[in-house]
């Protein structure tokens, strides 16, 4: 869901796309492993945002994103 709203045209989506995989980055650690795989498909997306987004907003949650999926 939160990778269908990073696609959509509307900044609003990508926004509450962004937001759910924060959400889903704070969970617990058995929920992380679940969506490893997800998280690794959304590096792209956010790394794409992150550069080219016309939303100031959006390009530096996607930046912090990224930055949290990086990290070891």
């Amino acid at each position: 869901m939160a990778l269908k709203a990073l696609r959509k045209e509307s900044d609003k989506d990508r926004m509450v796309g962004a937001k759910l995989i924060a959400s889903l980055m704070a969970s617990e650690d058995m929920i992380l492993e679940n969506i490893s795989v997800g998280l690794l498909q959304a590096r792209s997306l956010l790394s794409t945002i992150s550069s080219s987004d016309p939303s100031p907003e959006l390009q530096q949650l996607c930046r912090k994103l990224l930055a949290c999926i990086s990290s070891p």
